[in-house]
């Protein structure tokens, strides 16, 4: 506070969109071609199909779990008898 003022530093700005450096538009010529690799739109419904029946035998698997009988809990045993001790 009372101290000398700190020089202006005359480094590089560390964020490039502030340096000026870039001011023109991105060239639109340099976006990459269409991938190749898509799948069809048979492929995507088989695919889908899959996930369905995949869906369908996990229901059938949480039915078939529910469904097995669970054991009746134990009761509940009676408070212990506590008295006071003797010294």
């Amino acid at each position: 506070m009372t101290g000398e003022a700190s020089p202006i530093s005359d480094n590089p700005s560390p964020i490039r969109a502030m340096s000026g450096e870039r001011t023109g538009y991105p060239n639109l010529a340099s976006v990459p071609p269409r991938p190749t690799g898509l799948t069809t739109e048979a492929q995507r419904q088989t695919q889908m199909d899959k996930l369905a029946g995949d869906r369908d035998e996990s229901r059938r698997r949480k039915a078939a779990t529910e469904a097995i009988p669970m054991p009746e809990p134990l009761a509940v045993p009676p408070p212990p008898n506590l008295q006071p001790g003797r010294s």
